[in-house]
């Protein structure tokens, strides 16, 4: 019993201490709520990039994606089950009225587990 009030003193403590943070306002929406966006840096130069990313990524479509101007790129946090969880959000700037496909990948684990390839679906915004 006296552990358990400790405890709790103890955690209003912290929240004063603190304040509101980003899981206790998470905690408030509900999930896939966007709690904030901000424009995502853009793309270094291709010759900035390192041997893997020269050669992953061919030069004319490297510099076609970082020429692109039709879509917004975005760093954002979103509720998920209480929590503030990061992502990224890619939109057209210009919607026209349809539907676009929205692509989510969550990330688990670690080494292969959580990987692209078993954790991607497809659905339609």
């Amino acid at each position: 019993m006296r552990k358990t009030a400790i405890a709790g003193s103890l955690f209003m403590l912290i929240q004063l201490l603190v304040g509101t943070s980003a899981w206790s306002v998470a905690a408030q929406q509900p999930d896939g709520h966007i709690l904030s966006t901000k424009p995502r840096a853009p793309l270094p130069s291709y010759e900035s990039l390192d041997d893997f990313g020269r050669g992953y990524f061919p030069r004319a479509v490297y510099e076609e994606a970082r020429a692109q101007t039709g879509f917004d790129v975005l760093d954002i946090n979103y509720a998920s089950d209480g929590l503030a969880v990061r992502g990224v959000l890619i939109r057209p700037k210009v919607p026209g009225g349809k539907k676009w496909p929205a692509i989510i990948f969550n990330r688990g684990g670690n080494g292969q587990l959580g990987s692209l390839m078993t954790t991607a679906c497809l659905a339609w915004v």
